[in-house]
């Protein structure tokens, strides 16, 4: 295992358990009040800017240096643009004064068929490729660009400055919500 490829596995876990979150509380019978509109905070926080972001600003130019994994990245870039765009109908929805909700369950499922081909398939491959030196700067890319989510977004509280982004009480918050 690739310790690059475990902070994107542990990212993908955490995602998840809010995914899972999201469907319990469809089948509660109202949403809480304000749920839908941090839920697209953590989609467009974590996952978009933070996760999507180490995978196309640091992930995608070490698979680029190997011709056999550079499909990966434009493979992914186009997931990525994909779950964007269903996001963005999201959005669309709640202007229009509409919940959202079916839009939002279209993307969570997209999003979980996302993650197991990342997981399943695409990760492992790419790990077999990734040397050691690699590996290291993939960490530390990753290291800085989490950095800068956390600072651009202010999400980290008093105390909670050396923890990772998955650590942060803001999704422990988000995953209370009943």
């Amino acid at each position: 295992m690739s310790e690059a490829l475990d902070v994107l596995r542990e990212e993908h876990r955490r995602i998840l358990e809010v995914l899972d979150h999201f469907d319990r509380l469809c089948r509660a019978p109202e949403m809480p009040a304000g749920y839908i509109d941090e839920f697209l905070a953590f989609v467009e926080i974590f996952i978009d800017a933070n996760h999507h972001g180490k995978e196309e600003r640091a992930l995608f130019g070490t698979t680029d240096e190997h011709p056999w994994l550079s499909g990966f990245a434009l493979l992914l870039s186009e997931q990525h643009t994909e779950g964007r765009l269903l996001v963005r109908a999201v959005r669309c929805a709640r202007g229009r004064g509409e919940s959202g909700l079916p839009e939002l369950k279209a993307f969570v499922a997209f999003l979980r068929d996302h993650i197991a081909r990342e997981n399943d398939a695409i990760f492992v491959t790419i790990e077999q490729a990734l040397e050691e030196e690699c590996n290291r700067a993939l960490v530390e890319r990753f290291a800085e660009i989490e950095s800068e989510v956390i600072a651009r977004w202010k999400l980290a509280e008093p105390g909670e400055e050396r923890r990772s982004i998955c650590d942060l009480r803001r999704w422990n918050a988000l995953l209370a919500r009943a």
